[in-house]
């Protein structure tokens, strides 16, 4: 790892107070404790927020991007009616307001993607082991971090349009997206165990790279997360050998890729217990 990125993945996060001073927080999580305690309400206990992992995109002489992935967890006394997609969607409205945007700009942070889970666990669930302590529940976070390749054509400008893509449907009608990841979503969930609790993709970064004549290279930085309800044993390894076979697959077997003039990917994956 070179300096420029060492640099990016240690650098911190801040807030700035009603006074106008600016506060270097310990962990770049709590940037969003407020926003998500206004949806999570009435609850008795919150651990203490965790950035999971930092994970560096691209690292050139302008720039590097930092895909950071952070847990909350709250808990409640009794049995509560909340739903995951509501409180996802009631995180994204909230995310909008002028103040937390500009938070988010003062912090160079240019996306933010939710994923909420709630899960009813009974007290005291004894252990197989030889200990009666109570089981903690551990889930699974898996990501496949793609950098796929691109060929656009150039307007009379010069520009070139980088947020129009094809995807594909479950009954394999087409239809037009904003976001490149939505093309792979199919090889990404035949790489993966079939019963995730959740699943979001989201575009962290592109870049316009010349090519030739009047065309041009679009190379898109983009991650697919699965969120398991249990502890599961995968190896990222495999993963991204799968998805990488898949879409060589579907060269061949679909029109999705040659309808997007896709000419190559790079694949990472990564599993981690959260």
């Amino acid at each position: 790892m070179n300096k420029s990125t060492s640099d990016v993945l240690k650098s911190p996060c801040f807030f700035s107070r009603n006074s106008g001073d600016l506060q270097e927080l310990p962990r770049c999580c709590m940037l969003f404790e407020s926003l998500i305690k206004k949806v999570v309400k009435k609850f008795s206990k919150q651990s203490e927020c965790v950035d999971v992992e930092s994970i560096p995109f691209n690292d050139n002489v302008n720039a590097t991007t930092v895909k950071k992935v952070s847990k909350f967890e709250f808990s409640y006394r009794e049995r509560m009616d909340l739903n995951s997609n509501r409180l996802t969607k009631s995180l994204d409205e909230l995310s909008k307001q002028k103040d937390f945007q500009n938070m988010l700009r003062f912090n160079n942070i240019s996306n933010v993607e939710y994923v909420a889970s709630v899960q009813t666990i009974r007290h005291g669930v004894a252990s197989k082991k030889l200990t009666s302590s109570p089981v903690t529940k551990v889930k699974t976070l898996v990501t496949i971090d793609i950098q796929p390749v691109f060929i656009r054509p150039k307007d009379p400008n010069g520009n070139v349009q980088k947020r129009e893509f094809y995807a594909q449907s479950n009954l394999g009608v087409y239809y037009s997206t904003n976001k490149c990841c939505d093309v792979f979503k199919e090889f990404a969930q035949m790489s993966v165990p079939k019963d995730w609790e959740n699943y979001v993709c989201t575009d962290v970064s592109d870049k316009i790279l010349p090519w030739k004549g009047n065309k041009a290279i679009l190379k898109v930085w983009s991650t697919l997360a699965f969120i398991y309800a249990d502890e599961r044993r995968l190896n990222n390894l495999t993963i991204a050998k799968n998805f990488t076979s898949n879409v060589r697959k579907g060269l061949n077997s679909t029109g999705v890729l040659l309808k997007n003039s896709f000419r190559g990917i790079k694949t990472k994956a990564s599993v981690t217990h959260i």
